[in-house]
């Protein structure tokens, strides 16, 4: 948010009649214009067009590296899963919704990164820069439909999110497991020691 809005920082309130230019045609229909304007510094707006030709890189570098992330995060919770030897009854999305995450990211973010690429190149004819123009407007709304719909599928996919949404939303409680200490029964006739367990829910 900060990377695509640091230049409205620099922008100026100006009274139009006040800055207009001598070599303007015509000064009186200028005049007229008595209204208030947002300007930006050449300077300023050099470097965003700058920041917008090479919009690519910030779309490609994070979709190649994410996948590395990915990998690494799964190998973390397979040694997770291992250490603890334990076979749940409950299915375990994690893996898929990692996957699901990694794959709508790498795509709404690297297929914008591939078209701005295309738009924006000199190498590249006019066809193909109209091409990548005009699919650049999909892919910006796959990302807005990537972002919209991460809620939805970690509601679905995750017991975790759900058990929270209710409670956030609905004011569902749920009664959390009571564990009672664990009292020893000393036999003079045995010698031995009893444990006696006891649980509450």
């Amino acid at each position: 948010m900060v990377y695509y809005s640091w230049d409205l920082v620099f922008v100026k309130l100006w009274w139009f009649p006040d800055h207009i230019g001598e070599g303007c045609y015509s000064p009186r229909k200028a005049l007229a214009h008595s209204e208030f304007i947002f300007v930006l510094s050449w300077e300023y707006f050099y470097f965003s067009e700058f920041r917008e030709t090479h919009e690519y890189l910030v779309r490609i570098i994070p979709a190649s590296f994410y996948p590395v992330l990915t990998v690494s995060l799964l190998i973390q919770l397979w040694r997770i899963r291992k250490n603890r030897k334990t076979n749940s009854p409950k299915s375990d999305n994690t893996t898929v919704l990692i996957l699901f995450m990694t794959l709508s990211f790498m795509l709404s973010e690297g297929l914008a990164g591939v078209s701005n690429f295309i738009e924006h190149s000199a190498w590249t004819g006019y066809t193909w820069r109209s091409y990548a123009g005009a699919f650049s407007e999909v892919f910006n709304n796959l990302r807005s439909f990537n972002a919209l719909s991460h809620f939805f599928v970690c509601v679905l996919m995750s017991s975790q999110y759900r058990d929270t949404v209710k409670k956030m939303f609905c004011g569902c409680k749920f009664r959390k497991e009571k564990v009672v200490m664990v009292q020893e029964a000393y036999s003079r006739q045995s010698k031995s020691f009893n444990k006696i367990y006891s649980r509450s829910f």
